[in-house]
């Protein structure tokens, strides 16, 4: 299940770093916010234990608040064609 869900931890990374560096070029001095993320109830304490900790280490400005849900929904790749995946979930 871990390396099912490796690209949307990498994505998860990616998308917190590119925003933290967002928030300070914006500022010019780091700001002090908090992000809400959902993950699938499953993952929950690999986030709690291991990437969110590392996170908050790494950006000591930001503090993540992290949420499990059993709802899973349709996973999208990045890749993928958009209009596949929303009329996936449409239906």
């Amino acid at each position: 299940m871990v390396k099912k869900c490796r690209p949307m931890i990498s994505s998860f990374v990616l998308v917190l770093a590119l925003v933290t560096g967002a928030i300070q070029a914006q500022s010019g001095r780091p700001a002090e916010i908090t992000i809400s993320l959902t993950v699938p109830e499953i993952m929950e304490d690999q986030f709690a234990n291991q990437i969110i900790p590392q996170f908050e280490d790494e950006h000591p400005e930001i503090r993540v608040y992290l949420v499990g849900t059993s709802n899973y929904g349709e996973m999208f790749n990045p890749g993928d064609d958009v209009e596949i995946y929303l009329d996936a979930v449409e239906d």
